[in-house]
């Protein structure tokens, strides 16, 4: 435990001295988060749905008409990016194609990235037969990550009934949910509508993780739970947190066979892990054979470490390592899984047995129905949604989510 403080230490003090030689930037977030990021400065004023006072006629009508102009614009902000990552994939690989014309055909199909204008003139190409992955009785080869302040319910039963296998909740804390905390509570409630209730939970202790497993899966029904060790927030890993627990294999392997027993053989623990936290304090592939060891039913990877954040690229290679490194264990890959293709390019190139998408599905919640349809081998050869048709969902989001909100209080 102290070489893992003194390593934590000494790789947070020399984040420090590179941060604070960085600009910071701006970053339009969605209208949910309470807090930006790290490193980042909030380009406008977030809104919150307030509580009613008692006898008030239509008490969300200002708050909802403030909360439809934020997350429009957060839908349009993401829908443009993506849009811009198409764009520079197809330059990027115009360019790499004209410039190497005399390159054999099978060079150019192991290339990562594959745009779609180029899929479309041939979709066998990149089209897999996916069998599905299984977790016990679970079968989900598609998930929805989990996003803190993002993945309410609402938004879970958007993408799951888009295609999305599963939709993971907001992360859940052990501990504040033990305590009875009111928000703890209202993270791991469900809508009426959702299939598989999956709930991330993140816990320090064994006790308290063992408690809240317990507790999920009697009182709430929960079918699937995914721990927490990827989170790369530096005032969680400065504590030997998130993703730099693994740094301390004795209490990580502790806290995953106390979920593992607790929540019974029916209900499949799954173990979130980034690379770890630099380059230099590499993790993933220990804790995945210790995770494999005290029960974990599948690993999920976010191919970067936690100095990463979100940055590009994310680093495929390791999803195929740690697929070789635990045989027979599934392993569901995580990062830059912006288009169909991606997802089932990942597949392919490192065998994994899932796939997560995050990010690239804000904004485009139609992402999961063009994925499971090339998992499953078929081609949907279709225009993106218009722009209309984006603010049409995000209209329909955020006022099932203010109304969502609303009954919860």
């Amino acid at each position: 435990m102290a070489a893992a403080t003194r390593l934590i230490g000494q790789h947070q003090a020399a984040c420090t001295k590179q941060q604070q030689q960085q600009p910071q930037q701006q970053l339009l977030l969605p209208c949910h988060h309470k807090q930006p990021p790290a490193g980042y400065l909030v380009s406008q004023q977030n809104t919150h749905v307030a509580p009613a006072a008692a006898g008030e006629v239509q008490p969300l009508r200002l708050g909802r008409t403030l909360e439809l102009q934020a997350c429009a614009r957060a839908w349009m902000y993401r829908h443009v990016q993506c849009a811009a990552v198409r764009q520079h994939r197809c330059h990027s690989s115009s360019s790499s194609s004209s410039s190497s014309s005399s390159s054999s055909s099978s060079s150019s199909s192991s290339s990562r990235s594959v745009s779609s204008s180029s899929s479309r003139t041939s979709p066998l190409a990149i089209t897999v037969s996916c069998p599905g992955l299984r977790m016990r009785a679970l079968q989900v080869p598609l998930i929805a990550a989990p996003m803190a302040g993002i993945t309410a319910a609402p938004l879970r039963l958007m993408y799951t009934q888009a295609g999305a296998s599963m939709a993971v909740s907001e992360m859940v804390i052990a501990a504040t949910l033990q305590a009875g905390n009111a928000a703890s509570r209202h993270l791991a409630s469900w809508h009426p509508q959702e299939g598989i209730r999956s709930v991330q939970l993140y816990g320090v202790r064994p006790q308290t993780l063992d408690w809240a497993v317990k507790h999920l899966v009697q009182e709430y029904g929960v079918h699937h739970i995914d721990l927490n060790f990827g989170c790369p927030v530096r005032k969680v890993t400065a504590k030997g947190g998130g993703s730099a627990l693994p740094l301390r294999p004795r209490l990580f392997r502790r806290l995953v066979a106390a979920a593992a027993a607790a929540a019974g053989p029916e209900v499949p623990v799954t173990v979130k892990l980034r690379m770890g936290l630099g380059p230099e304090l590499i993790t993933f592939l220990q804790a995945g054979v210790v995770a494999a060891d005290a029960g974990a039913a599948g690993l999920v990877l976010h191919a970067r470490t936690a100095d990463q954040q979100y940055s590009p690229p994310a680093h495929w290679e390791a999803v195929q390592q740690l697929v070789q490194a635990v045989p027979g264990l599934p392993v569901i890959g995580n990062g830059d899984v912006f288009e169909a293709a991606d997802a089932v390019q990942l597949m392919r190139q490192t065998g994994c047995h899932g796939v997560m998408i995050g990010r690239a599905a804000l904004g485009r919640p139609w992402l999961f129905e063009e994925a499971a349809a090339m998992l499953a081998g078929q081609w949907p050869d279709r225009p993106p949604p218009n722009l209309g048709h984006v603010l049409r969902l995000a209209l329909q989001h955020v006022t099932a989510w203010a109304d969502w909100e609303q009954d919860e209080l």
